[in-house]
């Protein structure tokens, strides 16, 4: 009887070990699922934060562009303008 009650004590320690063992392994391959999802996500994330840096640039550059263009027809405004004014001044003399 104390042989039975001994090998049914090592019979529960192992199967408790292996039990715990399993949990740990499972648990873990819980963890890298959740590592390797995060780490697809900050990828992603990545991703798209260089896309919208480089539409961003693109937008900047066809701004500056517009932006001197703006000035250019501002600046050619200013010379007619003026070339009108002087053709009134010499109409009036």
């Amino acid at each position: 009887m104390i042989q039975e009650t001994f090998f049914f004590h090592i019979f529960f320690a192992d199967l408790w070990f292996v039990s715990i063992t399993f949990l740990q392994i499972w648990q873990e391959g819980l963890l890298q699922e959740e590592i390797q999802k995060l780490k697809d996500e900050i990828s992603n994330l990545t991703n798209y934060i260089e896309s919208r840096k480089s539409e961003s640039s693109k937008l900047e550059a066809a701004l500056a562009k517009r932006h001197n263009d703006y000035n250019d027809l501002r600046k050619q405004r200013d010379v007619l303008q003026e070339e009108r004014k002087y053709v009134k001044f010499l109409l009036t003399v």
